[in-house]
């Protein structure tokens, strides 16, 4: 009794995996195929994430540099006054 009752419950728990088990290999390569072009898509995303972070930073460089050379303009320009005086 006991031994049957261990055998149903391992034949239960394969039930639960037939769901995979019933697809044809069509449908599995179907399946597997979405999935890839899921991890794809994720991927491109991360990437498009990635480069535009990168162009932020670039530009948010190009600012400070921009701002560093009208600082040193101006200490010039100030230079300069003070010498004509």
């Amino acid at each position: 009794m006991l031994f049957h009752g261990r055998i149903s419950s391992v034949s239960h728990g394969f039930s639960a995996n037939v769901s995979t088990e019933e697809f044809t290999p069509l449908q599995q390569e179907q399946q597997q195929q979405e999935q890839q072009q899921e991890e794809q898509e994720q991927q491109q995303q991360e990437e498009q994430q990635q480069e535009e972070q990168q162009q932020e930073e670039q530009e948010q460089q190009q600012q400070e540099e921009q701002q560093q050379e009208e600082q040193e303009q101006q200490q010039q320009e100030e230079q300069q006054q003070e010498e004509q005086q």
